[in-house]
């Protein structure tokens, strides 16, 4: 186990390894450290460009690569690690999704890379709640995917 300096180079690594690419903003984020201290780090955060840290070799999809409908609980790290959550969160359903008055979340979807509906647990059955019109297809895949966590839910 390493310590000092060498120690906050490897959580800083570990974090991008996890969460990358990120802003110094989501690694300070979600790490707690201060500006000051991620940059006394005795090996800079890789820069990738527009202002995006990540590590060498790590890899990427394709920008064309299809996203499918995914379901994240509550409090998923992907929605908790990151400062600009605008990335994958429309600011206009921000609230929707995260309630700035108890901080609590509710359980998203993300449809195409972005959350597109939010879940809750109503009488044994998971309710789906788009914040936005959504196509038939995407539709027909929220459904899908709403039955793995709703048969957990109710094992």
């Amino acid at each position: 186990m390493s310590s000092g300096p060498r120690c906050l180079t490897d959580h800083l690594q570990r974090h991008l390894q996890a969460y990358g690419p990120a802003t110094r903003q989501d690694v300070e984020q979600f790490t707690g450290f201060k500006t000051t201290e991620v940059s006394a780090a005795p090996e800079p955060l890789p820069q990738i460009g527009d202002g995006l840290y990540d590590l060498p070799r790590m890899p990427h999809p394709r920008a064309d690569a299809p996203a499918p409908v995914r379901f994240l609980p509550p409090y998923d790290s992907i929605i908790l690690a990151h400062r600009d959550r605008s990335r994958i969160l429309p600011d206009e359903y921000y609230e929707t999704v995260i309630r700035r008055k108890n901080a609590t979340t509710k359980a998203p979807f993300t449809v195409d890379g972005f959350i597109a509906a939010a879940g809750r647990m109503e009488k044994r059955k998971l309710v789906i709640e788009p914040v936005t019109p959504l196509p038939l297809k995407w539709r027909r895949q929220l459904e899908a995917e709403r039955a793995q966590p709703e048969a957990f839910w109710n094992a």
